[in-house]
């Protein structure tokens, strides 16, 4: 988590100056066949189950996104998820930045990875959390969400401010929702 907060703040602040491009790589095993994961209209596969962190981290970078354009490699077929996957979705935010999120569903001995690229005209941010120190990454995992449950928490107890909010999250949702419709249809969607 600290890595995209770290981010943020440096796009937030100006230091990287006008943002060029930005790239999120999301990779992992496939999740156990047989589950809801196999289920488009369950799970809504790699595009909305996998993916969505990455769209919630783009926006929040970024701003809205008006725009959705989706492929998935191989396609979706009468509704069950294919086992071995590739998606790559672009954003188009409100302001013009463009965002690259490409995710990977592999075999079974495909380690968990995340990463991430921004440039912007005064400099540039990467950011890539290797399989092989998949101990660290687990404790990171694990560090991000104790800090979602103390901001949680806090707000509760405290009546502060969550970070992340309900429109957070619905916003989330339909950039989501939004790839898997362009995904299947072969078309951009629209959000604004």
């Amino acid at each position: 988590m600290e890595p995209y907060a770290t981010a943020r703040s440096s796009v937030a602040s100006g230091a990287l100056g006008r943002i060029v491009r930005s790239e999120f790589t999301r990779e992992a095993a496939t999740p156990a066949g047989g589950s809801w994961f196999d289920d488009d209209a369950a799970s809504g596969g790699i595009l909305v189950d996998f993916l969505i962190h990455d769209y919630d981290q783009a926006r929040w970078m970024f701003g809205d996104v008006q725009r959705v354009e989706a492929t998935q490699i191989p396609a979706t077929i009468e509704g069950v998820v294919p086992t071995l996957v590739e998606a790559r979705v672009i954003l188009t935010h409100v302001g013009g930045a463009v965002t690259e999120v490409t995710g990977r569903w592999g075999p079974p001995e495909t380690k968990f990875r995340t990463a991430f690229r921004i440039e912007g005209d005064m400099g540039m941010i990467d950011h890539d959390s290797p399989a092989e120190h998949e101990t660290e990454s687990a404790a990171a995992h694990e560090d991000a969400y104790l800090a979602q449950l103390s901001d949680f928490s806090d707000a509760i107890t405290d009546g502060a401010p969550t970070r992340v909010t309900a429109i957070d999250g619905l916003a989330a949702v339909r950039i989501a929702e939004a790839a898997h419709r362009s995904a299947a249809s072969g078309a951009p969607v629209g959000l604004i």
